[in-house]
């Protein structure tokens, strides 16, 4: 009898050794665990400033685009001005024409950075709007790299979406800028975009393709993964479609795919016509 309470009792010494151990090992891949999630958090935070600077990049260079030739009709306006007066022939005329010009051309000047300023600033507010008016933003934003490419917008009708607006134009920006990246590095003749639209149940479809050659098959599975460059995007830090995905999937509780079609790849953008909750 005594050998056996001798016998429990070093079991239940080693229980609770044993339990202590599992409840330490427990405490330490919960802390684990927990540090996993925090650097994951913090990975996640700094790709997207990344990603953020990198189009803020990329808009800085669209405004010097958009500014070149308002600054060029300012140039000519101050020459003609300059011109009148060592001439001593100064017109109400000419004075009042030259002036308007050049506030015009500086109110398009400040409507620009304008744009550029609202697009970055940080809402997360739904709102409703129209699926082709930020469409037609998303041109606008990068219409100085757009003169050579023929676009094709296909819709049946307005389509209005519940949603966040400008990451949803960030998301247009990053697949178009991949385009049309990709149309100078093959160097395609005539370059084409086609954007068709539709409605299936709840979701709305972007269907987004060009006539670029297409992403290699060996490497297409790959583009959304965070700092993947493919060679058309080989100037770019590797983050736009990982954000552009992050943004439709996380944020919209959408979904981004892509595929090759015929001569060129298609994206597909879907994201609820505005029932969920994030």
């Amino acid at each position: 009898m005594k050998k056996n309470n001798k016998k429990l009792k070093q079991t239940q010494k080693e229980n609770m050794h044993l339990n202590s151990e599992l409840n330490q090992l427990k405490k330490t891949l919960e802390l684990r665990v927990k540090e996993q999630v925090e650097e994951l958090d913090r990975r996640h935070k700094f790709m997207a400033q990344q990603s953020r600077l990198a189009s803020m990049g990329e808009m800085l260079s669209s405004i010097a685009h958009q500014w070149r030739q308002p600054l060029n009709r300012i140039n000519s306006n101050v020459s003609v001005l300059k011109s009148v007066v060592r001439r001593d022939m100064i017109e109400p005329e000419i004075l009042t024409e030259q002036t308007e010009q050049i506030e015009q051309n500086t109110k398009y000047m400040s409507d620009t950075i304008e744009d550029f300023a609202n697009f970055f600033h940080p809402d997360k507010i739904k709102t409703k709007f129209s699926l082709q008016t930020a469409i037609k933003k998303a041109l606008e934003l990068i219409n100085q790299r757009t003169n050579n490419v023929k676009f094709k917008i296909n819709s049946t009708k307005n389509i209005e979406l519940f949603s966040f607006e400008k990451e949803y134009i960030q998301v247009l920006l990053i697949i178009l800028n991949n385009a049309i990246d990709n149309f100078t590095l093959q160097e395609i003749k005539e370059p084409k975009i086609d954007i068709i639209i539709k409605e299936q149940d709840d979701n709305v479809i972007l269907y987004i393709s060009d006539n670029g050659g297409g992403i290699d098959e060996r490497v297409i599975e790959y583009i959304f993964d965070p700092y993947y460059t493919t060679k058309f995007a080989k100037e770019g830090t590797g983050l736009g479609l990982y954000m552009a995905k992050m943004i439709i999937e996380n944020s919209m509780l959408g979904e981004l795919l892509v595929n090759n079609q015929n001569v060129g790849a298609c994206f597909e953008v879907i994201t609820p016509l505005g029932g969920k909750n994030v």
